[in-house]
């Protein structure tokens, strides 16, 4: 169990005789003894796709961390929004975030467990790490997860001071910060660091001894929001030559898991695979049987989401598929060219003689 945990929120508060001199020496022993042995001499990870940010006010840089886990997709504010205001950080951020860090650290900053139930709400999947150790932050790197961790500023010395709300004791760090892990190979490992937006990298015995003061506290995030639900399963179309069944999109899914059985007197696995689409023909289908269908939606980091399951009991007849017709195309005739009639010449006729006519005689 996290030390700095257990004052805050433990199952019981701390009994008289468990002092301030007491808790400091556990801390301090966390320091001098350190965590389990480093990662493995040959490892050497380096996230992808994981951007630096700039904190966006003095004392947000948990939340800018928290925020670049996610690859910026949750931002620095809503993650902020999202989280409850306490003097105790285990349970929510503690001042002003635009504080300039006061003696008494009245402005302080926040801990791994508000960001956890904050990320929760926006599908995203952590792991709070109490008394870690670096074998367990590689494991979540080699995983692709970022960790979060707290550390003081630039792994500066400091003496963490015994503090209480509502009879609730827990510690204080002054330059409490946080940084984002990316990577690591046997030395060192590298970190986003949201106070300038840059990269920086740190031997594991100088990071140990900062992480130290924090009971090796750490947020462990996987990246990639959690798949949606599929809504709608259903059966399309339905033939004697296929059964077509389609169903609506998963938000956040990129794949789905598909499993198609055919119940008669024994079961036979008709399909199983991922497909990236979101229907699927099952050809010849039995008339007469039990088909149940299951679709679970995958996102991009491999998290499958919860399973739709469809059973349909086909008739015993099943309808004869509609043919196709194709239209024939209409004859097309080569037009003939059009003749051209050569006049014909007109003739010309004599000229007419007209008569004349003699004048009636009178008698």
């Amino acid at each position: 169990m996290n030390f700095l945990l257990w004052y805050a929120t433990g199952p019981m508060r701390l009994r008289p005789f468990l002092s301030f001199r007491l808790g400091l020496a556990i801390i301090i022993l966390s320091i001098l003894v350190g965590p389990s042995p480093r990662a493995s001499a040959s490892s050497q990870v380096l996230l992808a796709g994981i951007p630096r940010l700039h904190q966006q006010h003095a004392l947000t840089c948990e939340s800018a961390a928290t925020s670049m886990a996610t690859r910026g997709v949750i931002s620095e504010a809503q993650l902020m929004a999202a989280m409850p205001r306490n003097p105790n950080p285990n349970l929510g951020f503690r001042g002003n975030p635009d504080g300039v860090g006061s003696a008494d650290l009245t402005d302080y900053g926040v801990y791994a467990l508000p960001l956890h139930n904050a990320l929760t709400r926006f599908g995203y999947r952590s792991d709070v790490i109490n008394y870690g150790n670096n074998d367990l932050i590689a494991s979540y790197l080699v995983r692709g997860w970022p960790v979060v961790v707290w550390v003081t500023w630039r792994l500066k010395q400091a003496a963490p001071r015994l503090d209480q709300h509502n009879g609730v004791q827990f510690f204080l760090v002054p330059g409490e910060h946080a940084i984002t892990v990316v990577g690591y190979d046997a030395h060192t490992l590298m970190a986003n660091d949201p106070w300038d937006g840059t990269r920086v990298r740190y031997t594991w015995q100088k990071f140990d001894h900062a992480w130290g003061y924090f009971g090796n506290m750490a947020l462990a995030v996987d990246p990639c929001q959690l798949p949606g639900d599929v809504q709608t399963l259903k059966v399309a179309s339905l033939s004697s030559d296929s059964v077509t069944l389609d169903w609506s999109k998963a938000a956040n899914a990129v794949r789905y898991h598909v499993i198609v059985i055919r119940h008669m007197s024994h079961d036979k696995l008709v399909f199983q695979g991922d497909i990236a689409t979101r229907s699927l023909t099952v050809q010849n289908p039995n008339p007469g049987a039990a088909y149940t269908i299951s679709v679970q939606p995958a996102n991009g980091c491999g998290d499958q989401g919860n399973i739709a399951r469809l059973t349909v009991q086909l008739p015993a007849t099943l309808p004869t598929p509609t043919p196709t017709v194709t239209p024939t195309p209409a004859e097309t005739s080569t037009p003939r060219p059009t003749e051209t009639a050569t006049p014909s010449p007109t003739p010309t006729s004599a000229a007419t003689e007209t008569p004349t006519v003699a004048p009636t005689q009178s008698r």
